[in-house]
């Protein structure tokens, strides 16, 4: 269980506000406010394939049920079940450099406003692995078939 405060930015408008000596004329004053909790219940599975030698596989699902109190008016007790998966596939080209895939696909999800949409990422990247595998520097394109 992941216990969290919700906090929500709120903006008042004032036509006029003071501040020591000066009084200032249409401000917007913006603060945090905690709204609530969040409780947060769930499953996380994790597994590593060696496919072949040189290729490797991992995938990670992760899947809870969220619990939102609020104090706003009409917001009351809001739940909603979430996952996130996730791929990523390593293909050692030799043992300096390898090619490598990462996919994620997040579900939409609630908030303690509203939902917040699903959404999709995926990378590629090739690999150059530097001083005995201690550390690497890689090219990465990211979504790259995004069309905008």
């Amino acid at each position: 269980m992941v216990t969290g405060r919700i906090f929500r930015i709120i903006q008042t408008y004032y036509p006029a506000y003071q501040i020591g000596d000066s009084i200032y004329s249409n401000v917007a004053l913006t603060t945090r406010d905690n709204i609530g909790k969040e409780d947060n219940y769930g499953l996380n599975f994790f597994i590593s394939i060696p496919v072949k030698e040189k290729f490797y596989l991992r995938s990670n699902i992760s899947c809870f049920e969220r619990y939102i109190v609020t104090g706003l008016a009409g917001g009351g007790n809001i739940h909603g079940f979430n996952y996130r998966i996730n791929l990523n596939a390593s293909y050692e080209l030799t043992k300096t450099l390898a090619v490598e895939f990462f996919g994620n696909f997040n579900s939409s999800r609630i908030n303690a406003q509203g939902t917040l949409p699903s959404f999709t990422t995926y990378n590629f990247a090739i690999r150059k692995y530097l001083f005995n595998k201690k550390g690497s520097i890689a090219l990465t394109a990211t979504n790259f078939l995004a069309i905008t």
